[in-house]
């Protein structure tokens, strides 16, 4: 007493440990995202730093993508967020190695691969839909396609969508988890010429393939499939002639951006095929212009 010194918490054959006050009062103030331990407690440091890890884990809540997806007309892209999880033994208890241990984790397809070089079990996180740019609604946990949230504007530098997560579907220590994507969304710039000053000007851009057609330019959503096709239409005044409308673009009914129809090659952008595929037809009814790039 009076002197200031504090009673070692314990003493080992190496060492004294003597309790640090202030820093365990700073790592109190962080609430949640701070954790105390005491090194008399631990004879390994794993345990600890596994703790601390998940902490951190917590905060990365989300991975931000430098190329935008197709958002479906159900609110979902075509995309699975798989999770690689370590092999029975090799990971914190709370990390799980099965698939049926989370309910938002399911086994994948029997066509593809069920574990990963590790020897741990792939599991696929449930995909959650997202509609007029809203956060999931429900006490659903899973996944989603994120590009109209504050945060994804603050943290994804280069880009302005992202893959989210509820807090119970971040990932744990231990896991890795991949972005699997069978699309994104196919845009073209045509730097037309014969588009109507009247219409389009520095704020006001012209539709093109890829644009989206389900909103209005100031986030609006168009409700209406013939108001989406309208959409797509270009106003034009070539040069020394009258006014028209370029009605060779409509909204894909699944995908909500702009498509061009074709009957061939030639009424396509340079590279791009015309798409008349049986599977495609019965969803567009019209053959459209697609790049062989980014798919089949």
């Amino acid at each position: 007493p009076g002197d200031g010194n504090l009673t070692p918490s314990c003493v080992t054959v190496t060492s004294t440990a003597t309790p640090p006050q202030r820093i365990v009062e700073v790592a109190q103030g962080f609430g949640k995202n701070g954790l105390v331990k005491s090194i008399c407690e631990l004879s390994q440091f794993p345990p600890a730093m596994d703790a601390i890890i998940n902490i951190i884990a917590k905060q990365l809540g989300a991975v931000c993508l430098d190329r935008p997806l197709v958002r479906a007309a159900n609110g979902k892209v075509t995309c699975n967020v798989v999770w690689e999880l370590p092999p029975q033994g090799m990971s914190p208890p709370t990390t799980p190695t099965q698939c049926n241990q989370l309910p938002f984790l399911t086994a994948p397809d029997p066509n593809q691969p069920q574990t990963n070089d590790r020897g741990g079990n792939n599991c696929v996180v449930k995909q959650l839909a997202v509609m007029n740019e809203t956060k999931p609604a429900g006490n659903e946990d899973g996944w989603y396609y994120d590009d109209f949230s504050p945060e994804v504007k603050k943290t994804c530098i280069n880009g302005t969508q992202r893959a989210a997560y509820t807090d119970p579907a971040k990932p744990h220590t231990g896991v890795t988890v991949k972005l699997e994507c069978l699309n994104q969304t196919q845009t073209v710039i045509s730097n037309r010429t014969d588009l109507d000053p009247m219409f389009y000007n520095q704020q006001v851009k012209a539709p093109d393939i890829g644009t989206e057609c389900d909103k209005t330019s100031t986030g609006m959503a168009i409700a209406d499939p013939n108001a989406r096709t309208k959409a797509c239409w270009v106003n034009t005044r070539p040069a020394n002639g009258p006014a028209g409308v370029d009605k060779r673009m409509f909204c894909h009914p699944l995908l909500n951006t702009c498509v061009r129809t074709c009957s061939g090659a030639t009424d396509c952008p340079p590279a791009w095929v015309c798409d008349q595929r049986k599977e495609t037809l019965a969803i567009t009814k019209l053959p459209i212009c697609v790049n062989p790039t980014c798919g089949q």
